[in-house]
């Protein structure tokens, strides 16, 4: 075939597929009964004819045809395929996220380096036992055959060594206690939620007390000069 007469070819199946594009849509929708995949399946079908080799065709449209139904066929085994191997949608809150959670992932991080800074206290020796036998899993017998030690001093460094890092962990993660407030900090913040800030009487009594008396302790004096003229 001369490369005008393929062209040619490529040309004609092209135009066909646009031409009858409802029709490849609708073999497509019968199969996949999804309208949106239908036309991405027209769409797929009519990228592969733009690669293929041109070749001389009889029907462009029944090969338009018979493409967009394999395509179709392709695509619907696909989604079955997926949705046999995932996981139903009401399960998909239960399963657990691929990453991890990274404030739980920072509570590790302090944990080691707290647990890291507590070995590096120890002595030597007691450190070297601990390791050997809680991350290396090397029998306690044979660490004192090591060390020129008894099986015995070897359990209690290690239980010393346990121990101290446990008590290091738990004086950084223990929770810190809340500040307690006192029941007039507490009465006094409500109010001030409630009413907006409390009157400068009411935040310091004592000084509106004595306000009070140098205010009324000249009408104290004349009732007083008034009884003794009577």
């Amino acid at each position: 075939m001369s490369t005008k007469r393929a062209s040619a070819a490529a040309s004609d199946l092209l135009r066909t597929m646009m031409c009858h594009r409802a029709t490849l849509v609708s073999v497509a929708n019968r199969i996949l009964a999804c309208r949106q995949q239908a036309e991405d399946v027209v769409q797929d079908a009519a990228l592969k004819a733009c690669q293929m080799e041109p070749t001389a065709l009889d029907s462009p449209l029944s090969f338009s045809c018979c493409m967009v139904r394999n395509l179709a066929i392709d695509r619907l085994r696909r989604c079955q395929l997926e949705q046999r191997h995932a996981a139903p949608l009401a399960q998909a809150e239960d399963m657990a996220a691929p990453l991890e959670n990274p404030h739980r992932a920072l509570e590790h991080r302090q944990a080691l380096q707290c647990v890291l800074r507590a070995l590096a206290g120890l002595p030597s020796r007691t450190r070297l036992a601990f390791v050997l036998n809680r991350i290396h899993d090397v029998p306690q017998k044979d660490i004192a055959a090591s060390l020129g030690v008894s099986p015995t001093l070897v359990h209690f460094m290690i239980r010393e060594a346990q121990e101290h890092c446990r008590a290091q962990l738990d004086a950084v993660l223990a929770p810190k206690p809340r500040r307690t407030r006192r029941p007039a900090d507490v009465l006094e913040a409500g109010a001030e939620l409630r009413f907006g800030a409390l009157p400068a009487a009411a935040k310091a009594p004592r000084e509106t007390a004595a306000a009070a008396a140098r205010l009324a302790a000249p009408r104290r004096k004349a009732l007083l000069e008034a009884s003794d003229a009577a």
